[in-house]
């Protein structure tokens, strides 16, 4: 499988490492966020912050002489953290718009139906 984070940074390793640091980070830290100024507005900080990095890596920059990392490539591994913070603040959306009685159906039909979105997004996508 090719998620693409091969093109995007020099070593493709280096980048799923970095990825998947940044989906950690991205994870831990929206719940402390929305704890400490509401969950709206945590929400709001989260997808503005990841436009402004995925906008940001629509230019075309080179970073450095003697290295291949680009303004689009440091904006990618950064925008994804705000990216993992929006998904996982999505979840308590969703689950608390469901009834009582129907919340753990709810929230476990989300899950599953994100999981298997995100992998058939990256299976369909690849040529």
């Amino acid at each position: 499988f090719n998620f693409g984070w091969g093109s995007i940074v020099p070593n493709r390793y280096l980048g799923y490492v970095m990825g998947s640091i940044g989906h950690l980070v991205g994870s831990l830290t929206v719940f402390p966020l929305i704890t400490r100024i509401g969950r709206r507005r945590g929400m709001i900080l989260m997808f503005i912050g990841a436009a402004t990095f995925f906008l940001l890596a629509i230019l075309d920059i080179k970073l450095g002489k003697d290295t291949n990392w680009t303004l689009e490539s440091v904006c990618s591994l950064i925008g994804v953290i705000f990216i993992s913070g929006c998904l996982s603040g999505i979840y308590l959306w969703t689950a608390e718009l469901a009834p009582t009685s129907h919340r753990g159906f709810v929230f476990c039909l989300t899950s599953s139906s994100c999981q298997i979105g995100s992998f058939l997004v990256h299976t369909s996508s690849t040529t």
